[in-house]
């Protein structure tokens, strides 16, 4: 799994059900632990991950990507806004 694959590998496990009916060791598990494990603790990552939701859009709104992504960058905004830039300290 990488950042460029894993929104892709989360929409298809999902829409193949590749869930915990089919194994307890299941693609689609692999694919969310890694996103909320590797993914989102990093800037860089969740901004890629962001980007390739756009091929996926529905899935990724359905699935809660877009948002987990967007929530993880304004968190690391909030806690250091030099990670924006100069615009970012004039709201805060």
């Amino acid at each position: 799994m990488s950042t460029e694959n894993v929104v892709p590998l989360i929409c298809v496990s999902h829409y193949l059900e590749m869930t915990e009916n089919h194994s307890k060791n299941n693609l689609l598990s692999k694919a969310l632990c890694y996103f909320q494990e590797r993914i989102l603790p990093s800037w860089n990552e969740t901004i890629m991950a962001f980007r390739a939701t756009e091929m996926f859009l529905r899935q990724s709104v359905k699935l809660g990507l877009i948002d987990a992504c967007i929530e993880s960058v304004i968190q690391k905004a909030l806690a250091n806004p030099s990670l924006i830039g100069q615009p970012m300290k004039n709201l805060i």
